[in-house]
């Protein structure tokens, strides 16, 4: 994992933001201008084939930007994981050029947490109806006064 990141160091300089490493997991913190080619740069120059898993955090009245998105990514061919972090707040652009599977995890993100994969061809939902107020994955979301409950008669 330190050739990988001595590449990501050398290639994106001061767009990584952090670097740590605990329990056996690397992650990394970019700027949210870079993540698209440093996956690029993950998937073509080291062998991360494949996104496994993309999530957001919401840290609100915590840290700024308000939003973190998640990647974590597995190269099989060198048996490594990764995760890398990136700070926004509310909008990043799209990895779905980079690892089509993407898509799917993108549009829950943003149905769930309101956050705008720019270039993503399909931000529509999948898991709530079209005229859900709101994104439910928000700490500020209020589930009793936010939502009429629909009429399933």
């Amino acid at each position: 994992m330190d050739k990988v990141m001595e590449s990501l160091r050398s290639a994106f300089g001061p767009a990584i933001l952090d670097l740590s490493q605990a329990h056996g997991e690397t992650t990394v913190v970019m700027s949210a201008d870079s993540v698209k080619k440093a996956m690029m740069h993950l998937r073509d120059q080291e062998g991360f084939e494949m996104l496994t898993d993309l999530t957001a955090l919401d840290w609100l009245d915590q840290k700024q930007p308000r939003f973190e998105v998640v990647y974590h990514l597995h190269s099989y061919s060198r048996n490594l994981r990764l995760r890398v972090k990136a700070g926004t707040d509310a909008e990043i652009d799209t990895v779905t050029d980079v690892w089509p599977g993407a898509g799917y995890m993108e549009r829950e993100c943003w149905e769930m947490f309101g956050i705008t994969f720019v270039g993503n061809p399909d931000l529509s939902h999948i898991l709530l109806w079209d005229d859900f107020p709101g994104y439910p994955l928000r700490k500020d979301f209020h589930w009793r006064e936010d939502v009429p409950l629909p009429d399933n008669r």
